[in-house]
């Protein structure tokens, strides 16, 4: 009797995480597994710093920094549920973000460009920061 009553309690257990995956659309599933990839190059000690989260709830930190006349960095950050990063572009200075949205669920946080980027060019001086989201919710473990 008591492994009848076991085994009904497991198949009830695996019918209910089984409905639960069925009504997650995939784009959902696939949502806390995005990678954020945030390109920079610019002009002059430009400096971008980012605190992102991770579906699993740990926050990763990254920041970079230009040197000279012209540098490139890029911060990547797997399993991005969303965060803020912010910038500082120098006086005479100019510094050029590019964000990779496609085959993610992430929002743009600037424009879409004619080519299909996300990317804005800040201005020498210019300062600020922007919020990196999902356009739908990411699906965190244990939701």
């Amino acid at each position: 009797m008591k492994t009848h009553i076991l085994l009904a309690s497991a198949a009830l257990v695996l019918a209910t995480t089984a409905a639960q995956a069925q009504l997650q659309s995939p784009a959902q599933m696939r949502a806390d597994r995005d990678a954020l990839v945030l390109e920079m190059s610019g002009e002059r000690s430009w400096e971008v710093s980012c605190q992102v989260e991770q579906g699993d709830g740990d926050v990763i930190r990254g920041r970079e920094r230009g040197r000279g006349l012209r540098h490139a960095g890029r911060i990547v950050v797997s399993e991005a549920a969303g965060g803020t990063c912010s910038y500082n572009v120098p006086e005479r200075g100019e510094l050029r973000l590019t964000m990779r949205v496609a085959h993610t669920t992430f929002d743009c946080p600037f424009e879409i460009t004619d080519g299909g980027f996300c990317r804005v060019t800040l201005p020498a001086g210019a300062s600020g920061s922007f919020r990196i989201s999902h356009s739908r919710p990411a699906v965190l473990p244990g939701s």
